[in-house]
C-alpha cells in the first residue's frame, strides 16, 4: 500500500468497460487483487481537450471511492469443470490464476488545474477515460494537491471508509463572505442509538463554530448535549466539545437550562397554563365550555400585572378572587358545580395556599419570572439572528428534565419549540427586511421525529399537530433568511416527509438497512443500488471487541465536501476525539 514518503501512488486498477462518466468498471491489478479497496479513495490523471479552445488540453484530477468489488473466474462457472473441481478442489494452472476482480468507482470529484502556481478547480469530467488508464490507491500528497486552492477552508470529520485518508470536508456559514456559501440549507443527522450520531454532532458543531459570525442555538430535549457541554461526557469518545467550542474558538457559550430561561410571552403562557392542565386538575373544571371561560378570565385578570411578577402571591389571590367572584353567573350555572368551585377557591386562598402554589402556580409562572442569571427567549433569538453581530453566541437550551424543571416535561418542551420557531421566522425576516443581510443561525433539534413525527393530522393530538405544522413552516420559510436546521433522530420513516424532502445535506450512520427505513434511504440516495450496498456493510459499532476497534461509518451525501459529483454519496470513518483535535487546525475564521 500507500507510504508517507511516496512519491506515487500505487496503481491499483485499470479502467476497464463499460464505463460512464459518473461511474467507470475497474479492472484490480494483480498486485492488488487481495487489498482492502472496498471504499477507498481512488482517483486518476487524465488531460481532457477543450474543442472550443483550439482542443487545447486541460489536466484533470478525477476522484471516486470503489463501493464494490466481483471475483469471476468463467472456468469455474463452465458446467464441464465443476466435476473436477468437486473432486479436486482446483483446476491445475487455473484456480486462481484465471480469477479477475472488477471494481466498482463511483466519480467523487474532477478538479481541473489552473494556470494560478498549478491550483485546481472544479470542473467536470466531460468524457471517459480509455481503458488502461491507471487508477492509482489516493495517498493525502495526491489528494491534497487536487485541493490545495480549498485547504483553508477544508475540515476532516473522519477517514475514508477504505483507507486512512482524511475525508476532505467543509462546513461553510450561512451568509456571505469568504467563508461563507451564500444561502442556508437544512442537515440531516441519522442512525440508531449507538451509531456515533451524538459523536458526529459534536465534530459538526465544532466545525460551525469556526465561523464567529454564525449563530449557533442547540435544543436539547434529552439533556445529552447539555451534559457534554458541562465537561460530563455521555460516551467515551473523548472529544470536550466545551473546551474545543470556549477556549480555543473563543466562543461566547450560553448554557441555559429551562430554569434558567425566562419566558415572555403572554400567549406562550396561556398555552402552558392550558398544557399542564390547570384549571381541570388544578381547579377541578371539567367542561370544556366552562374552563375555556375560566381561561378567559383569568388571563384577562393576569395581564393587570407584569408578566415577569407572575411568580408573586399577588397575582395568583388575585385571580383565585376573580374566578371565585365568576364562578356564580359566569362560569357555571349550576349550583352545586358553582359552589363546589367556590369552596376550592376559598380553600387555596387560605389554608390550601402552600399546596395551590407549589403544586399549580409555581411550575408555570416561575418559567416567566426575571432576574440575574435568566435568558429570555427572545432575546436570545435575537442574539442569534442579528446580522450586524460579528460574534454571536453558540447556545445550548437544555428542556430535559434534568435542567430543572420535571413536571409536564413533554407539553413544556413542544410549547416553547413551538416559540422558537414562531421567533426565528419573524426576527429573521425582520434581519434581512432591516439589513439587507441574512440571519446566518444554524439551529440544531435533538429527537426530531418526537416534534415533526410523520403521520396524518388525525393521528396527532392538538398540540403535536400545531407544533409539527410550525417547525414546517420555519423550515420552509427561514431557509431564505438565512437559518438553517439540523434534525437529528434515530429513524427517516418516523420523520415527517416534508421535513426529510427539504433536507440537502445528510448523514446516514448505521442502522437503516431494514425494511421501510432502508427503502426511504434508498429513495435518498436515487435508487443507488452499489452505494447502498457499501452502506449495508457497516458493522454495528456496538459490536466491537473493544472499544479501540469500534467503528463509527457513515454516508454522507449533498454539499458537505469539496468531492461529491452528481450527487454521488461519500463513505468515511468518523474520528474518535483525540485524533479529531490532531487532524484540524481548530482556530476561528476571520471575515475580511
Amino acid at each position: 500500500m500507500t507510504t508517507p514518503n511516496a512519491s506515487t501512488p500505487p496503481v491499483v486498477a485499470v479502467v476497464s468497460s463499460p464505463s460512464t462518466s459518473v461511474e467507470l468498471n475497474l479492472d484490480v491489478v494483480g498486485d492488488h487483487s487481495a487489498s482492502n479497496l472496498i471504499g477507498a479513495l481512488v482517483g486518476f490523471r487524465w488531460d481532457q481537450s477543450n474543442p472550443l479552445n483550439n482542443r487545447k488540453t486541460i489536466p484533470t484530477r478525477v476522484l471516486g471511492q470503489i463501493t464494490s468489488i466481483q471475483m469471476r473466474n468463467r472456468w469455474h462457472e463452465d458446467q464441464a469443470f465443476k466435476n473436477i473441481i468437486k473432486s479436486n478442489k482446483t483446476l491445475p494452472a487455473i484456480t486462481p490464476q484465471q480469477d479477475t476482480r472488477t471494481a466498482v468507482m463511483k466519480i467523487g470529484g474532477c478538479f481541473v488545474q489552473t494556470e494560478n502556481q498549478g491550483n485546481h478547480s472544479h470542473g467536470d469530467l466531460g468524457g471517459v477515460p480509455s481503458t488502461g488508464t491507471d487508477v492509482l490507491l489516493v495517498d493525502q500528497q495526491f489528494l491534497d494537491a487536487a485541493l490545495r486552492s480549498c485547504k483553508e477552508d477544508l475540515f476532516y470529520l473522519g477517514q475514508a471508509y477504505g483507507n486512512d485518508i482524511k475525508f476532505p470536508m467543509w462546513f461553510k456559514h450561512f451568509g456571505s463572505g469568504k467563508h461563507g456559501v451564500g444561502e442556508a440549507y437544512h442537515i440531516g443527522i441519522f442512525g440508531k442509538t449507538g451509531s456515533g450520531k451524538t459523536g458526529l454532532v459534536k465534530m459538526l458543531l465544532a466545525a460551525y463554530s469556526r465561523h464567529p459570525d454564525m449563530g449557533i442555538l442547540v435544543i436539547d430535549p434529552q439533556g445529552e448535549f447539555s451534559l457534554e457541554f458541562n465537561n460530563k461526557p455521555v460516551g467515551n469518545q473523548g472529544l470536550n466539545i466545551r473546551e474545543i467550542v470556549e477556549e480555543k474558538l473563543g466562543r461566547n457559550l450560553v448554557l441555559a437550562p429551562i430554569s434558567k430561561v425566562q419566558l415572555d410571552d403572554w400567549n406562550l403562557l396561556e398555552d402552558l397554563f392550558e398544557g399542564s392542565r390547570f384549571f381541570d386538575i388544578g381547579l377541578g373544571i371539567r367542561g370544556n365550555t366552562e374552563r375555556e371561560a375560566a381561561k378567559s378570565y383569568a388571563m384577562q385578570r393576569l395581564r393587570d400585572f407584569k408578566i415577569h411578577e407572575l411568580h408573586k402571591k399577588e397575582p395568583a389571590i388575585e385571580v383565585l378572587m376573580h374566578l371565585w367572584r365568576k364562578a356564580r353567573n359566569d362560569i357555571y350555572k349550576t349550583k352545586s358545580n358553582w359552589e363546589t368551585l367556590q369552596r376550592r377557591l376559598n380553600h387555596f386562598q387560605k389554608e390550601g395556599w402552600d399546596e395551590f402554589n407549589q403544586r399549580y402556580w409555581q411550575p408555570i409562572t416561575s418559567l416567566f419570572r426575571g432576574g440575574i442569571g435568566k435568558y429570555r427567549i427572545e432575546v436570545l433569538v435575537a442574539l442569534l439572528t442579528r446580522s450586524r453581530s460579528r460574534t454571536k453566541p453558540v447556545v445550548v437550551l437544555d428542556l430535559s428534565n434534568q435542567s430543572g424543571f420535571q413536571s409536564w416535561s413533554d407539553t413544556l418542551q413542544k410549547r416553547i419549540i413551538s416559540h422558537i420557531a414562531e421567533k426565528l421566522v419573524e426576527n429573521s425576516s425582520n434581519t434581512l427586511a432591516s439589513d439587507a443581510e441574512t440571519a446566518n443561525t444554524l439551529v440544531v433539534l435533538d429527537e426530531a421525529h418526537r416534534f415533526v413525527p410523520s403521520g396524518n393530522n388525525f393521528q396527532l393530538d392538538d398540540e403535536s399537530r400545531m407544533l409539527r405544522n410550525e417547525l414546517k413552516r420555519a423550515v420552509r420559510e427561514t431557509r431564505k433568511y438565512g437559518v438553517g436546521w439540523m434534525f437529528i433522530s434515530q429513524t427517516m420513516q418516523g420523520l415527517d416527509t416534508e421535513i426529510l424532502m427539504q433536507l440537502r445535506s445528510m448523514f446516514f450512520g448505521y442502522g437503516l438497512a431494514f425494511g421501510l427505513e432502508y427503502r426511504r434511504l434508498q429513495e435518498l440516495v436515487g435508487g443507488d443500488n452499489e452505494a447502498m450496498n457499501l452502506y449495508r456493510s457497516f458493522r454495528d459499532p456496538q459490536s466491537a471487541m473493544n472499544a479501540d476497534s469500534k467503528q463509527f461509518p457513515f454516508m454522507a451525501i449533498g454539499p458537505v465536501s469539496p468531492m461529491p459529483f452528481a450527487g454521488q454519496p461519500m463513505f468515511f470513518s468518523a474520528f474518535n476525539g483525540p485524533d479529531f483535535t490532531n487532524n484540524n487546525t481548530l482556530t476561528p475564521f476571520s471575515e475580511p
